[in-house]
């Protein structure tokens, strides 16, 4: 007999899910990277980085408040996934914070490196010069970018084939991304 009991079952989150999540959160983060970007070329027309310190640490506020809060991003919400601690628990702040500085610094530091290599910054903005400082001396920090793919690279590696779906971050952080099943009483025989 299971005494009432309902005991709620969980499944990791499947990558496909995973991949439409992060589409959802790149469309929904949209206008903050716009801000950022904005927010870079005020840094460099003020020769100030508060503006870009401002914008950043919102964004940053604002993940580790939705992991805390609503165990995910909108994203992976909308995918009917969660972030979850290995135990079942939510993650408290702690474990969104070294969740999201494993993934936002590779995601962050990969980008810069790959923009930098671009030439999508129109000529004459102040954004030019961020560009073409980090392209002057490019072999000094490359490898960090190059790196930083391959460790995301790995990271979806993992997610497709580990059977828990665990990400590097993931691991780091002792998190798993989980879909949830319907509850059902369970008969213990």
């Amino acid at each position: 007999m299971n005494d009432g009991k309902i005991i709620q079952t969980w499944v990791p989150g499947e990558p496909w899910r995973r991949l439409l999540a992060t589409l959802i959160d790149l469309f929904f983060f949209f206008p903050l990277a716009i801000m950022a970007v904005q927010a870079m070329d005020l840094a460099l027309q003020w020769q100030n980085s508060a503006p870009l310190v401002v914008v950043s640490a919102f964004w940053w506020a604002l993940n580790l408040y939705l992991i805390v809060r609503f165990q995910g991003t909108p994203g992976k919400r909308l995918m009917g996934l969660r972030i979850l601690r290995l135990d079942g628990r939510s993650p408290g702040w702690v474990d969104a914070i070294n969740r999201q500085i494993l993934f936002i610094g590779l995601s962050g530091l990969s980008i810069l490196h790959q923009g930098a290599m671009l030439p999508i910054v129109p000529p004459g903005t102040n954004l030019e010069q961020f560009v073409d400082m980090l392209t002057q001396s490019p072999s000094s920090w490359a490898w960090v970018g190059d790196a930083c793919l391959a460790l995301l690279w790995g990271s979806c590696l993992l997610i497709l084939m580990r059977p828990d779906r665990r990400a590097i971050y993931d691991l780091w952080a002792g998190t798993v991304v989980v879909r949830s099943v319907k509850a059902s009483p369970k008969s213990v025989v």
